[in-house]
């Protein structure tokens, strides 16, 4: 047994000479371009910012409305919105020629205003909005829709 103690020493040392020489073979390389030995890494790209949800629609401006109750028109006339696409106060003009103001919100297409009526409602388009309303002072509901006029 004992005459095969050296011969497995030389193998093992035939085999590390063997992995050294691959090792240096590789870190000699004068052709770096052709042959790398290192792996190109992935250039990190920042993380994206995390911004604010931002309004779908912007409601700013005067809005032509007509308030509906059992089918017929209850009243109509404008409405101008002043603040922020996303909340603010609103002038309300009757064709009675009566004058009314509140504040409203708007989140993502839902649209809500408080004043002597409670409106809610949606945008459709960028430039129409529906939706029901209640009285606060009596027990009338109805519809509403309303255009944008500038």
């Amino acid at each position: 047994m004992t005459h095969r103690r050296p011969m497995m020493l030389a193998l093992m040392l035939a085999f590390c000479m063997s992995l050294l020489m691959v090792a240096m073979s590789c870190s000699d390389n004068d052709d770096d371009d052709k042959n790398p030995t290192t792996l190109p890494t992935a250039t990190p790209t920042p993380d994206a910012t995390p911004t604010a949800p931002t309004n779908e629609y912007n409601i700013l401006g005067v809005w032509a409305y007509t308030m509906a109750q059992g089918g017929e028109t209850w009243d109509s006339g404008t409405i101008t919105f002043t603040g922020t696409a996303a909340s603010g106060t609103f002038l309300q003009k009757t064709v009675f020629n009566a004058e009314y103001s509140g504040t409203y919100t708007v989140s993502g297409n839902a649209v809500s205003l408080k004043g002597p009526e409670d409106w809610t409602g949606t945008f459709s388009d960028a430039n129409t909005m529906s939706g029901t309303w209640s009285s606060n002072d009596t027990p009338d509901t109805g519809t509403w829709t309303m255009t944008r006029t500038e």
